[in-house]
């Protein structure tokens, strides 16, 4: 009996403790979707997907990406970077380190630093020769995010 307990308690506290995916993706989609229309949605929107992401390390990225463009629409620039940074310290995930590096780009375009623009515009191809190597293999709602990513890029 004690052994029955034992299990069912390990399984019910492992479901407790992991993220939601369905839902840390609904967050990032809606917080994305506004991105220029209400800036403070966005950031609560990113806030709740990244509180909520703890094991989902591409959900956190994405959320860390989306509290970036929060930071650079506000000139917070250097928090911004920061976050931008963490992206690729918390993720593998090309498409995730793609989107990063474009802010990235966005950022020094601001800053002035055509240096460094072009070494983030190296990685973002690099980042995006990966990707386009499992085009096929994306899911619809990454498709749509890479989708959103190439035109920010082209921009």
């Amino acid at each position: 009996m004690k052994y029955w307990l034992f299990i069912v308690s390990t399984i019910l506290f492992s479901a407790c403790t992991r993220p939601d995916r369905q839902t840390v993706d609904k967050l990032n989609l809606q917080s994305y979707a506004y991105h220029y229309k209400n800036i403070d949605s966005t950031l609560h929107l990113a806030q709740r997907a990244y509180q909520m992401a703890e094991g989902y390390d591409a959900g956190k990225a994405e959320a860390l990406n989306n509290l970036a463009f929060v930071h650079i629409v506000k000139m917070e620039y250097d928090e911004a970077e920061h976050l931008l940074q963490e992206v690729t310290n918390v993720t593998d995930n090309q498409l995730q380190q793609f989107i990063a590096y474009i802010q990235q780009m966005r950022l020094c375009q601001r800053r002035s630093n055509n240096r460094a623009f072009h070494e983030y515009r190296e990685l973002a191809d690099l980042a995006l020769r990966r990707i386009n190597e499992e085009r096929e293999q994306l899911s619809p709602t990454e498709s749509r995010l890479l989708l959103y990513a190439e035109t920010e890029y082209a921009l």
